[in-house]
């Protein structure tokens, strides 16, 4: 489900002005839903964790095993928004 979250927009942003942009909010949302936006070849990340391949997950567990065994330390190198996802599993 993607939503938009506006409890901090409001210092930034009009009501009115948010108003005058729900349709082209609600085309790019729908976009994104049906995978006709530019950039759809990196939509995986909107189905997860509900419809993660099995055989994708036991992968992932497997690296992390293998990692988890041979490594005292890892590192996470990326530009930024890279990182958000491994910043949430460590916080976790």
């Amino acid at each position: 489900m993607i939503r938009i979250e506006k409890t901090f927009l409001k210092s930034y942003v009009k009501d009115e002005d948010l108003k005058k942009l729900q349709p082209k909010i609600d085309q790019v949302v729908g976009q994104l839903q049906k995978g006709t936006c530019p950039g759809n070849e990196f939509l995986g990340w909107l189905n997860l964790p509900d419809r993660i391949d099995t055989a994708e997950l036991k992968e992932i567990k497997a690296v992390a095993s293998y990692i988890r065994d041979r490594a005292e330390q890892f590192v996470s190198v990326g530009i930024g928004g890279s990182y958000l996802g491994a910043r949430a599993a460590i916080k976790f």
